[in-house]
């Protein structure tokens, strides 16, 4: 058997295993996807700008080959070699604004017009670099190469170039190649600091791994990674050298470390809500289930309630409440119909109104047939309904429970009778033979009442429970009662009741009925002697 408590825990867990497995769900089919998407579109575009610069300086250097190449004095010293060609274009100078550092003429017979190399650390040129002649001059007898892949990344002398190579022809192109022209760029890192400047993408060269299966710039990515390794190619279009590009975004990662803040904050939040609610229902449950327990305990049965300060007025709560008072209400009516049909009060366990009315009826006959002296006692708590407005109605109960026992001890004879009337009124049959005898059995109630010494603050005769007392005495009985009735006994005792109420309270008022003095709507009245 579970509680409600322990069930609603357990549902509370359930609850943040599925909000765990949704998020786990949406982060792997859609936000997961989409941040990769994002992320390797942006290495792409990265990607293409580091290929996009490159292609420049390609074309920045093949531009200047070509119009060189394709110049008439280039030409004509092809033809007819002079020093003066040299002397006058190809100065410090010129290798400095045009940014390169190689420059080498071959002619159709791979003959070496020009060789020149510049050492910008000197500001000095130099011709005893062989390295780009012989490459060149190896290069050329392939023309497809060249005329199809004219800028190519190429390592001499274990130094990587960006080299350009142009067939030499005349301004207008109709005469006939007469050589090759190059020109050569080192490629040092702060080459690679000016592209990451310019790119804002970090290159990383790789010049010793292996670069077998090394990619092309022009292959597009296709996963995301941290870290992307691309290739330079010669002019054969192998790879020349291997390229690590990467960023500093990080990758994006399944579970981040922010989603976890962002989950107890969605799951926090309905969870207090949730415990709150439960709270709030229990204290209700928790109410009934102890008025309900009590009820069992003591054997009575007490409607219930909700508390003035509840906070939360479930409807679902309040039929329930309202169904099982209106079976607290069924279960009374049919308890008073069954103490009707018995002779016993169940609160007081003495005799009951239905106890009272038949031995009424007896005693009257029988006075009616013998000369007795008999008495009728009716009696009322003062000021019972303030005591069980404040005290409560278990307090009331004990109370009529006490004034009923210590009555019934009040009289002596075993064929007398104490009975509850109904409420807080008692009703006494006894017998007594003169004044005397009836006045002692007067204070003996009282006394007992009096003694039992329960606390009763709102009464407005004493700070104890007081009982007022009603008597009607027939003193001589005999067949002259025929002409009366049982109940017009009763009436005079409840008319001596509420003289003794209006006389104070916590008092006794009789009426003396004899054949001289019948019952009469305007009886005289003699208060007993306190």
């Amino acid at each position: 058997m579970i509680s409600i408590r322990q069930l609603s825990i357990t549902l509370f867990l359930a609850y943040l295993a599925l909000l765990f497995s949704g998020l786990l769900v949406v982060r792997w089919f859609w936000f997961y996807p989409a941040e990769l998407e994002l992320y390797t579109n942006n290495q792409q575009r990265e990607l293409h700008s580091v290929h996009s610069t490159l292609q420049q300086h390609k074309l920045r250097l093949l531009s200047l080959t070509r119009d060189y190449a394709e110049w008439d004095n280039t030409y004509h010293f092809v033809q007819s070699p002079s020093a003066d060609y040299i002397r006058i274009n190809f100065v410090p100078e010129t290798f400095r604004n045009l940014d390169i550092d190689k420059a080498v003429i071959i002619n159709e017979d791979n003959q070496i017009l020009l060789n020149q190399s510049f050492d910008t650390q000197s500001f000095s040129l130099s011709s005893e670099n062989k390295h780009l002649p012989n490459w060149l001059i190896s290069v050329a007898k392939n023309i497809d190469y060249v005329s199809q892949y004219p800028v190519s990344f190429n390592y001499l002398d274990d130094t990587l170039h960006l080299i350009a190579i142009t067939p030499i022809t005349s301004s207008d192109g109709r005469a006939p190649n007469k050589g090759y022209f190059a020109f050569a760029q080192v490629i040092s890192d702060d080459f690679w600091q000016n592209m990451q400047q310019q790119t804002r993408v970090r290159i990383e060269s790789l010049a010793h791994t292996d670069i077998t299966d090394c990619e092309s710039f022009e292959k597009p990515i296709k996963h995301a990674q941290a870290s992307h390794v691309r290739c330079l190619l010669d002019l054969q279009q192998q790879p020349t050298l291997a390229l690590r590009l990467s960023n500093d975004a990080a990758m994006p990662q399944f579970m981040r470390l922010e989603l976890y803040p962002t989950f107890f904050v969605i799951s926090i939040i309905p969870g207090f809500l949730f415990l709150l609610f439960l709270q709030l229902m229990l204290r209700p449950l928790q109410q009934a289930t102890r008025t309900l327990q009590d009820n069992v305990a003591k054997g009575q049965l007490h409607t219930l309630f909700v508390h003035p300060k509840q906070p939360l007025k479930v409807r679902e709560l309040i039929h329930l409440r309202n169904a099982y008072n209106d079976l607290v209400v069924l279960v009374r009516q049919q308890q008073e119909r069954l103490e009707l049909l018995s002779n016993t009060d169940r609160l007081t366990n003495i005799a009951n109104r239905r106890a009272f009315d038949d031995a009424l009826i007896t005693t009257w006959q029988r006075l009616q047939r013998h000369q007795q002296s008999m008495v009728l006692i009716m009696c009322d708590i003062d000021y019972f309904k303030p005591f069980n407005d404040h005290y409560g109605h278990g307090a009331g109960d004990m109370a009529l429970q006490q004034v009923a026992q210590a009555l019934a001890a009040s009289v002596q004879r075993s064929d007398e009778l104490v009975a509850r009337y109904g409420g807080e009124e008692f009703v006494i049959i006894a017998y007594v033979d003169d004044a005397i005898e009836l006045n002692q059995l007067r204070l003996r109630l009282a006394s007992a009442i009096h003694r039992l010494q329960i606390p009763h603050e709102y009464s407005q005769v004493r700070d104890i429970v007081t009982v007022s007392f009603g008597m009607a005495w027939i003193k001589e009985s005999g067949p002259w009662l025929t002409d009366y009735q049982a109940k017009d006994w009763l009436k005079a005792a409840d008319m001596a009741l509420y003289e003794a109420k209006g006389a104070g309270r916590d008092c006794c008022m009789l009426q003396v009925i004899n054949q001289e003095l019948p019952f009469t709507e305007s009886p005289e009245w003699q208060q007993s002697p306190n």
